[in-house]
């Protein structure tokens, strides 16, 4: 049963110098009912999900809001909860508090109420900002890089966009990355798959890092069990979203923010801080938005340029940033001992992509041991050639689900379900009707030309009718009859 031990939070907050409003009050407390409902092993956590929505205590708060000027806005994750008081973006405002409460430990049900009076300051109160001695692993970084004379460029909008719609910023942050030399990016760290997201925080890490560009984090505690994992340099830097800010934007050279892409998905309150913070050190940015009308918006007191395709934003950075020159005579910064968790080889996760017939489809996938397993004990192979790695992309797992989500598409197989296995079953098939069709097909020998020790793929058959017909034909299994009935 969720936890209904009576708090006076009212109280607890007025103690920390905040008097909360009926409806933040009303919003505090459904949140740790929330956080403290019990987690169901092997299920997903009912933690940091609101049902409906509108109705909820969440929903009544952010509706109060005025689009543009005074309001509140929530994040609710499954051990914190967070209300940030924002109010008009055009103005400069140094008072956009941010509270909530903070599970102090995994294992129990008990949560400290924080509060942070001021969006520019580090989570200790400290208004300065000591990347060697705060964020010591990216600093440490920063030194080898500025000796080089690479400049740093935060690439940070909205983190949390369906997979699918996500990819869709791939093409323009590749347009970006070729237009500009000497940077290296910084992203605020979140991957996304724990709720099947791609925002800018990912396609802004995995675009440098498929060139071999330098590639920095730096992001709140709060966020790391869902984090890159192989980023040239990660340093956590405060408890919450919002308290990593300062050092990110230090770090920082200057900052492009993705806006509407996809058509008419805009970052939230806690990009608008990210904004602030920019400005507020006087660091260059840009607002990329090809839907934007007008050249320049005002933005904390301060006028922002607005570019609408990749290559004005790059001109923008490239008249805007320090120069190479300038960079290789900063003074290193004084760097303390590290403390952050190794960075993995590899990344543990991938997205894989499929765009088909018209049609894009996006799904995070493991690609270690484990998720190897269930193709492996289906009978299909791996192989261990430098061919089937590209930036540690493993290019066979990444075919394989690629034929699966295809053969979804044409409804042979379920969403979900043990996939693995009934795939193996239709490539067998699809062998035994290639070998009484004799092999006539283009696509047939492109693939065996293409593959990697011997295993081929289904998914290149959009450019071969005759396949793609061998495709549509395959027989239907339980899942497909009971699609075709109905």
């Amino acid at each position: 049963m969720p936890n209904t031990t009576p708090i006076d939070w009212q109280k607890t907050f007025e103690g920390l110098g905040l008097t909360l409003t009926r409806l933040e009050l009303a919003a505090v407390e459904a949140a740790y009912v929330n956080m403290s409902q019990p987690e169901i092993p092997g299920k997903p956590t009912p933690r940091g999900h609101i049902a409906d929505y509108p109705n909820s205590a969440f929903g009544k708060l952010e509706a109060q809001s005025k689009v543009r000027f005074d309001g509140a806005a929530i994040a609710l994750d499954p051990n914190a909860f967070q209300i940030i008081r924002y109010h008009d973006i055009a103005k400069m405002d140094e008072q956009w508090v941010r509270f909530g409460l903070q599970r102090t430990d995994p294992k129990s049900n008990d949560f400290k109420a924080f509060v942070r009076p001021n969006m520019f300051q580090h989570a200790d109160g400290d208004a300065g900002v000591d990347l060697g001695r705060d964020a010591a692993d990216v600093a440490k970084r920063l030194n080898e890089l500025w000796a080089k004379g690479q400049r740093v460029v935060a690439l940070l909008g909205t983190a949390r966009l369906d997979i699918t719609q996500g990819m869709e910023l791939l093409e323009p942050i590749q347009k970006l990355v070729a237009s500009l030399t000497d940077v290296a990016y910084m992203t605020g760290g979140y991957r996304g798959e724990s709720g099947n997201c791609y925002g800018v925080t990912r396609a802004g890490f995995d675009v440098p890092k498929a060139k071999g560009l330098e590639t920095l984090v730096i992001m709140c505690r709060a966020g790391i069990a869902d984090a890159h994992q192989t980023a040239a340099a990660m340093s956590i830097y405060g408890q919450q979203w919002g308290d990593d800010t300062p050092g990110l934007s230090t770090a920082s050279d200057a900052a492009v923010f993705f806006r509407n892409i996809p058509n008419k998905k805009v970052y939230g309150k806690w990009t608008d801080v990210e904004i602030a913070n920019f400005v507020h050190r006087g660091k260059p940015l840009v607002i990329f938005d090809p839907q934007a009308a007008g050249s320049e918006e005002t933005h904390f007191g301060v006028q922002v340029p607005v570019r609408t395709n990749a290559e004005d934003v790059a001109a923008y950075l490239d008249q805007s940033l320090p120069t190479a020159a300038k960079m290789r005579a900063q003074p290193a910064l004084d760097v303390k001992p590290t403390t952050m968790v190794p960075l993995l080889q590899h990344e543990k996760y991938m997205a894989v992509r499929l765009y088909f017939d018209g049609n894009e489809y996006a799904r995070w996938v493991l690609q270690d041991d484990e998720g190897h397993k269930p193709f492996a004990d289906a009978g299909l192979k791996f192989s261990s050639s430098k061919e089937a790695i590209d930036n540690e992309r493993n290019l066979v797992l990444d075919g394989y689900w690629k034929d699966i989500m295809l053969l979804q598409h044409l409804k042979k197989l379920p969403e979900t379900g043990a996939l693995p296995g009934a795939y193996a079953q239709y490539r067998k098939t699809l062998e035994q009707l290639k070998t009484t069709q004799q092999g006539q097909s283009w696509w047939w020998d492109q693939t065996q030309n293409k593959s990697i020790d011997g295993i081929w793929f289904m998914w290149p058959a959009e450019h071969d009718p005759a396949v793609f017909s061998l495709l549509q034909a395959l027989p239907k299994d339980a899942y497909g009859q009971q699609v075709a009935a109905g």
